[in-house]
């Protein structure tokens, strides 16, 4: 069950395994920094005190920086986002297969009823493989952090996504379960 505020701490699941791919030399992407103003720099603030409070984030001294910058929301405020476009162009992606959509469409369409999970902290659950956690670096006037949850943006973030409810579920009676996935995706 998913709480409605994401957890105070990570979770005691651990991580789901993604691989090993130490061997493999990258030159890390240096993004620039786009922070300006008075407001922008009032909500950099908010972010990082509230995500190092419940541990989603640390302080870093890697090698990689992914620029951050802030897109306004329809209720006035602002989104902090990282842009990982120069990680996500070096980074080999992970092609574990998506639930298709027409597939879910078709299973839901002969339901009768129909629940609804909010999935939107559920990348909050998923801590970074220990040892990757600096690829995941976000640059700003106040220093580097690395994320130790699974951030948006990342280009494996949907598959390792699906990989962890696939493992939350994979206990369950077979037909149980592709009802909670249909579900899961149709939500």
């Amino acid at each position: 069950m998913l709480l409605d505020t994401p957890p105070l701490s990570l979770p005691s699941f651990g991580f789901v395994p993604t691989g090993d791919n130490r061997g493999v030399e990258i030159k890390p992407p240096q993004g620039p920094l786009y922070l300006k103003g008075s407001k922008v720099m009032a909500e950099l603030h908010k972010y990082l005190d509230e995500n190092l409070a419940k541990g989603f984030i640390q302080p870093s001294k890697s090698p990689v920086r992914s620029p951050v910058l802030f897109v306004p929301k329809k209720d006035g405020g602002l989104q902090l986002c990282v842009d990982y476009r120069g990680l996500n162009e070096i980074t080999i992606k992970n092609r574990a297969p998506l639930p298709l959509i027409e597939e879910q469409l078709f299973l839901l369409c002969k339901a009768r009823i129909y629940s609804k999970l909010d999935l939107k902290a559920a990348y909050k659950l998923i801590c970074i493989a220990s040892g990757d956690e600096w690829k995941t670096v976000f640059g700003t006037q106040l220093g580097l952090y690395k994320y130790l949850v699974m951030p948006f943006g990342l280009a494996n973030a949907p598959a390792h996504s699906q990989l962890f409810i696939n493992h939350i579920v994979m206990g369950l009676n077979a037909q149980v379960a592709r009802r909670l996935l249909v579900r899961m995706v149709g939500a």
